[in-house]
């Protein structure tokens, strides 16, 4: 019989292996597989007109080595602890593209001055 992993022990595994240190690439793309809505916000950044790409990205591997491994952690560790927070507030200001568009757009600028 298959186990199934629910949303919050993926998100639980994911923030072990983010926190990590000794992460490998590997592993946070395995660990970011598991957890669909972190599968889907990290193509849906890789994808965004922010980073510039001609072609569709459809493999976090690929996305995550297209956007950094460091600026994946950080935006996954943000959006990870932002989630129960905007999940208790009803408001229509707070919502995830506005955090995930600003911490991208943030982060794009930063290394763009590096």
């Amino acid at each position: 019989m298959k186990t199934f992993i629910t949303v919050q022990d993926s998100s639980a595994m994911l923030r072990d292996v983010l926190e990590n240190p000794n992460s490998n690439i590997e592993e946070i793309g395995e660990s970011v597989k598991n957890n669909p809505k972190m599968s889907a916000f990290v193509l849906k950044i890789a994808n965004s007109p922010l980073v510039g790409l001609e072609e569709k990205v459809d493999d976090i591997g690929w996305a995550i080595n297209l956007l950094g491994i460091g600026q994946v952690c950080e935006l996954l560790l943000d959006e990870l602890a932002i989630a129960p927070l905007k999940a208790s507030v009803k408001s229509p200001k707070i919502t995830n593209p506005m955090f995930s568009y600003f911490n991208v757009g943030l982060g794009l600028k930063m290394l763009a001055t590096i």
